[in-house]
């Protein structure tokens, strides 16, 4: 555990904006199940166990790996959308064609170029799918033991892995790995870059780190472009946690982090662009896109074709004019937007490309529509009862564990600036239910510290109780030999 710092009233009260916010989640979607999932978590600490540390961490990758495998193998849902414009993209890099970049999709979007650079390197060392598949339960695995890692620095042994254990056989990412997305490796890597940040020795050559992770960052931006969230989370926990001591080294680090990120990045999209294999280099021409579907209330900020036309040249300044429309005409929908939004992002099982685009050949054969398979229920049921119970030990991590403390492992305000601005960011651009795969991993650190606490007042609600039924216990035994004259 690293040495734990007092909290100051600028870092409380972000704490307490982040709690008003993220509080809508688990408060707009409670239920009575959610008791079955707290039982489960308990129940869990005591399966967890105490094997040595080193064989719970193989253990725990070696588990996750072989039940991802497992899934790949049982599973194979179609190469849809963009994900087969992707792979196709990637096969062609992987033969030594490099003619795909001048076609419609990636002149509209030269920063998926990235991704399919990444993903070609791969099918040079082997040209197959399921390889690819196996990719992702390696990197995913991966996330497992980083959630343990990283955890370890904000609660104690027990905790950590329960909240690993946990997330190892969350169905939604166990799932997702049967899909060729950008979100994987590009994942892991901010994730391992943030490790490297609080990590138990991260006092030692802290500047490297920072520039370190922000190298890592830049890479993961070039597969998945969104490394500025990250970033924009490490540099608002230098701001929060500065003192008059530590301006000048808060300063060099901010310098460090956000510094080789856009550097590295930078060279990178140059060094595309001077290859040829991106004449664009990894730039997003339609920024302004992401907010016309965002704000777009028919389709509940999801991708809608009416908006499809303004990704053409040119139409910047009429999709600004579109959402000034749909923020100033009507502000009384904006509400119910975001409502709709922070549904289908927080807790929409996100099985669309996975269990749910399976098709159902029993009905096929007898003409009938595909009926609701009784398994893919049960696992809709597991994943969204299991988000709203780390949703609500988020809060009571935040609030037990941080507001209502002294000292605490400041590095955690990482995870917390990573969910709000991430919670923030989503309420304006487009949404898709698998978005919520990268900061899904935030929300389970951040339920270690609840776990820990509820724990912990569960046990001294024990302690009080055998107290005072031994008091009791006492004051009956004393009886019997009292003095009848008295």
């Amino acid at each position: 555990m690293q040495k734990m710092s007092n909290m100051t009233k600028i870092q409380r009260v972000w704490c307490v904006i982040f709690l008003c916010f993220f509080l809508w989640v688990p408060l707009h979607f409670m239920g009575t199940s959610f008791v079955i999932f707290f039982l489960f978590l308990f129940l869990l600490l005591k399966m967890v166990g105490r094997p040595d540390r080193r064989y719970f961490i193989w253990g725990l990758f070696g588990a996750a790996f072989l039940l991802r495998v497992l899934v790949c193998i049982k599973l194979e849902p179609p190469i849809l959308s963009d994900f087969q414009t992707l792979l196709e993209a990637s096969v062609r890099f992987a033969d030594g064609d490099w003619s795909f970049n001048v076609d419609e999709y990636f002149k509209l979007w030269p920063y998926q170029i990235g991704f399919v650079f990444v993903q070609g390197l791969f099918l040079k060392i082997l040209n197959s799918v399921f390889f690819l598949k196996l990719i992702n339960c390696l990197v995913t695995a991966g996330i497992c033991v980083l959630i343990y890692q990283i955890s370890q620095n904000f609660v104690k042994e027990t905790y950590a892995r329960t909240v690993a254990v946990l997330y190892a056989v969350l169905p939604f990412p166990v799932t997702y790995v049967t899909v060729l997305s950008n979100q994987h490796l590009a994942t892991f890597l901010i994730y391992f870059a943030i490790y490297i940040l609080v990590s138990k020795n991260a006092e030692r050559k802290e500047t490297g780190r920072y520039v370190v992770a922000g190298g890592m960052i830049a890479v993961s931006n070039v597969i998945r472009p969104e490394g500025i969230v990250p970033v924009f989370a490490i540099v608002l926990f230098l701001l929060l946690t500065v003192s008059r001591q530590k301006i000048k080294k808060t300063i060099i680090n901010i310098l460090a982090v956000s510094g080789s990120y856009f550097v590295l990045f930078a060279l990178i999209g140059n060094l595309f662009i001077a290859t040829g294999l991106s004449p664009e280099g990894l730039t997003n021409p339609a920024p302004h896109w992401k907010f016309v579907c965002g704000l777009n209330y028919e389709s509940s900020g999801m991708y809608a074709k009416s908006d499809v036309w303004l990704q053409e040249d040119g139409r910047e300044e009429e999709a600004r004019e579109i959402i000034k429309e749909r923020i100033l005409d009507a502000p009384e929908k904006i509400s119910e937007l975001f409502m709709d939004k922070m549904e289908i992002f927080w807790m929409d099982p996100s099985f669309e490309w996975t269990l749910e685009c399976l098709p159902d050949d029993n009905a096929q054969e007898k003409g009938e529509e595909s009926q609701e398979d009784p398994v893919l229920e049960w696992l809709e049921d597991y994943e969204t009862y299991t988000r709203l119970t780390i949703y609500i030990l988020v809060v009571a991590g935040v609030f037990f564990s941080m507001l209502m403390r002294q000292k605490y492992n400041d590095k955690i305000l990482i995870f917390i600036n990573l969910v709000f601005i991430t919670f923030g960011v989503y309420l304006l651009i487009e949404i898709q239910t698998r978005y919520v795969y990268f900061i899904q991993i935030a929300t389970f650190i951040l339920a270690g510290p609840g776990i820990q606490t509820l724990e912990k007042m569960y046990k001294k609600y024990i302690a009080q109780l055998a107290d005072k039924k031994g008091e009791r216990k006492h004051e009956n035994t004393s009886s019997i030999y009292r003095d009848p004259l008295l």
